[in-house]
C-alpha cells in the first residue's frame, strides 16, 4: 500500500479514525462556545488528519515523519484550544483581546507565579481535559494501519468527501481571517501584538506629555462651576432605523416618549460622521487641529490636515476635570488613546471584534457609580458596543426579531434584497430596540442625579457611524460608499430645561464635537473659533466632505467659514 492509497482507499475503521480526528479538536473550541472557530479548526485540522491516514502505506523515515506531523499538529491545536478554553470559562475573554494582551505585555515573574497560585484548579481542569483529548489523538494516529479497503460504492463517497474537505481548506488558507486561526500564524502574531502594544504604551504615555502640555498652554479661561457633562458614545448606529426618525418598526419607543415628555431633551434631525469606520470617527469627534496650519485646513473643510493637534480630553484634564471612560468595546486603538486620560476607566469587553456577546446594559451599575462620583466637574464617556456586527449578539433573547411580514420588509422584497440582508435587518432593527431601553436608562439615571445633586449636567448621545441594512446596497454591514454609513442619531439633553432645543432642526456634523463639548464645560482656549461651536449663535454650516453624496444633507450656509 502507498501513503495515496492509505489516504484515498482506507479502510472503514481507518475512515473513521480519521474523521474522529477532525472532529475532536472542533469539539474543544465547541467547549468554549465558538462554533464558528470549531467549524474553522475542523477544516484547518485536515492536513494532519489526512497525514495520519497516509502513514500506514509509507514505510520507514516517512510512515515515522508523517505521524510525527499529525501529532505535532494535533498537539498545537488541542493546547491552543485549551488555552482558548481556560480564558473563556475563567475570564469571558480571548487571546487577543486587550484584557489579555495587556495582561501579558504588563507581567512579570512574580505576577505570573501569583496568577499560578491563584488559578491552579481552573488551569489544573483545562490542562486535564486538553491532555486527555491529545492522548485519544495520539491513540488514534498511532493505530492506524493497512487493512482491507473500502467497498467501491463507500471508497468514492469517501473521495468525494476528500475533494469538499480538501476544497474547504484552499479556500480557509487564502482567507486571511480564516488563516488567521491556524494556531500556526496565530502565536507568532499574538507575540507581536504583545511587543507592540508595550511600544504604544511607550509612545502613548510621551504623546499624553504632548498633549496635555500643548492644552495647559492654549488654555485661554476655565469655568470653575460644578457641572457634570455626560457623552454617550453609540457603536454603528444609523438614524434611519429609529422609529425617533420617523422610521416604519417601532425601535425607539422609549425616547419616542422621553422626546414628548420631557423638555429638557432635543433630537438633532440632521447628524452626519465624517468616517464610516470607528478609530477615524473617534479621532475626528476627540481631536482638532491647534496649530495656524491645521486650522486653516479645517476651515477648508480639509480633514485630512491638522485633525490631530489637540485631544479634547487633554483640555479637559488641564482645566481641572475628573474623567471616567465606561466601555463595553474591545478596542485597543481607541483604550490607548482616549481611555488612558481616565481617573477612573472600566472596560467590560474581553472579547475582540465581531464575536462579542457583551450586552451594553452591563455597563449601567458602572455608570451609577461614575455618576455619584463626589468631583465638583467631571466628565463622564460611555463607550457603547451599540450594534457592532454581527447584528444577532447585539440585544437579548428576549428582544429576538418579531416584525412578521411588515411593510419593512415588503420593502426590501420590493428592492430586491437577497434573504440575509432581510435577516440582517431584521437583527439589526432589533438591536436598535434593545439601544432605545440602554440609552434610555442612561439619560433617565443621568437625570435623577442631577434632580437630586442640583449640579449642571449636560448628557449627550451619537454614534461614531452608521451602518448600511441594504436600503441602498443588496449588503449589510459597515459603508463607506453609501448615506446610511455616516447618517448617526445625535440627542441632547440638559437639567436647564429647553436649552437645546432650538438646535433640533440645525445640521451636525460630529468633527464638531470638541468644540461643543469645550463650550458646554466653559472651556476657552486661543484659537476657538464660535463658528465650529454648534450652541453658539454664530454657529455655521459646512457639508462635510464624505464617501457618498447624502441628497438629504444641506448645503452650506453662506458666508462659508473659509470666507470668515
Amino acid at each position: 500500500m502507498t501513503p495515496a492509497a492509505g489516504l484515498l482507499s482506507p479502510s472503514g475503521r481507518t475512515a473513521l479514525a480519521g474523521l474522529a480526528l477532525i472532529v475532536l479538536p472542533a469539539g474543544l473550541y465547541l467547549l468554549s462556545g465558538d462554533v464558528k472557530r470549531a467549524l474553522q479548526i475542523s477544516v484547518l485540522a485536515l492536513p494532519f488528519a489526512a497525514a495520519a491516514l497516509a502513514a500506514p502505506g509509507a514505510s520507514g523515515l516517512l510512515r515515522w515523519s508523517l505521524r510525527a506531523f499529525a501529532l505535532l499538529g494535533f498537539l498545537v491545536l488541542t493546547l491552543d484550544a485549551g488555552v482558548r478554553d481556560f480564558l473563556k470559562w475563567v475570564y469571558v475573554a480571548e487571546p487577543m483581546s486587550t484584557f489579555v494582551l495587556e495582561a501579558a505585555a504588563n507581567t512579570s515573574a512574580e505576577e505570573a507565579l501569583g496568577f499560578f497560585a491563584a488559578q491552579w484548579p481552573a488551569l489544573l481542569l483545562w490542562a486535564g481535559v486538553s491532555a486527555a483529548a491529545f492522548a485519544l489523538e495520539a491513540l488514534l494516529v498511532m493505530r492506524t494501519a493497512p487493512a482491507a479497503p473500502m467497498r467501491p460504492a463507500l471508497r468514492w463517497s469517501w473521495r468525494a468527501l476528500l475533494l469538499v474537505l480538501f476544497a474547504a481548506l484552499l479556500l480557509a488558507l487564502a482567507k486571511p481571517t480564516w488563516r488567521g486561526h491556524l494556531p500556526f500564524w496565530f502565536w507568532p502574531h499574538w507575540v507581536r501584538e504583545t511587543a507592540e502594544l508595550q511600544a504604544d504604551w511607550r509612545s502613548a504615555e510621551a504623546a499624553k506629555r504632548r498633549e496635555l502640555a500643548t492644552a495647559q498652554a492654549l488654555l485661554a479661561d476655565v469655568s470653575h462651576e460644578p457641572q457634570t457633562i455626560v457623552l454617550v458614545l453609540g457603536e454603528s448606529t444609523c438614524r434611519d432605523n429609529w422609529s425617533l426618525y420617523g422610521y416604519a418598526r417601532a425601535t425607539t419607543p422609549r425616547l419616542e416618549e422621553a422626546a414628548r415628555t420631557d423638555p429638557g431633551l432635543a433630537v438633532v434631525r440632521r447628524a452626519w460622521s465624517v468616517d464610516a469606520a470607528t478609530v477615524g470617527a473617534f479621532n475626528s469627534m476627540l481631536t482638532f487641529p491647534v496649530s495656524a496650519p491645521g486650522i486653516a485646513a479645517r476651515r477648508r473643510n480639509d480633514p485630512a490636515d491638522g485633525m490631530e493637534g489637540g485631544n479634547v480630553l487633554a483640555f479637559f484634564a488641564a482645566a481641572g476635570w475628573r474623567i471616567e471612560w465606561l466601555s463595553n468595546q474591545d478596542d485597543r486603538a481607541i483604550n490607548s488613546r482616549y481611555a488612558g486620560w481616565a481617573a477612573d476607566s472600566t472596560f467590560l469587553n474581553r472579547m475582540t471584534g465581531r464575536t462579542s456577546v457583551s450586552l451594553d446594559g452591563a455597563l449601567l451599575p458602572h455608570f451609577e457609580r461614575a455618576l455619584s462620583n463626589p468631583a465638583p466637574r467631571k466628565l463622564i464617556v460611555v463607550h457603547l458596543i451599540g450594534a457592532h456586527p454581527h447584528y444577532s449578539l447585539r440585544y437579548p433573547k428576549r428582544l429576538a426579531p418579531d416584525w412578521g411580514d411588515d411593510p419593512v420588509k415588503a420593502h426590501l422584497w420590493a428592492l430586491g434584497r437577497s434573504p440575509w440582508v432581510v435577516i440582517s435587518r431584521n437583527q439589526y432593527d432589533a438591536a436598535m430596540r434593545y439601544q432605545d431601553e440602554v440609552v434610555a436608562k442612561l439619560l433617565d439615571l443621568t437625570r435623577r442625579r442631577a434632580d437630586d445633586s442640583g449640579v449642571e449636567t449636560e448628557w449627550l448621545y451619537l454614534s461614531d457611524h452608521g451602518q448600511e441594512t441594504g436600503e441602498t446596497i443588496n449588503r449589510a454591514g459597515h459603508s463607506t460608499a453609501t448615506p446610511a454609513g455616516y447618517r448617526v442619531p445625535m440627542l441632547m439633553w440638559s437639567a436647564a430645561s429647553g436649552v437645546f432645543k432650538a438646535l433640533e432642526e440645525k445640521p451636525f456634523r460630529t468633527d464638531r464635537l470638541s468644540p461643543l463639548l469645550l463650550s458646554l464645560a466653559g472651556i476657552h482656549w486661543r484659537g476657538e473659533d464660535e463658528r465650529e461651536v454648534f450652541t453658539s449663535g454664530r454657529y455655521q454650516w459646512a457639508p462635510p466632505v464624505l464617501g457618498a453624496r447624502d441628497p438629504t444633507m444641506p448645503p452650506a450656509r453662506a458666508p462659508s467659514i473659509e470666507s470668515k
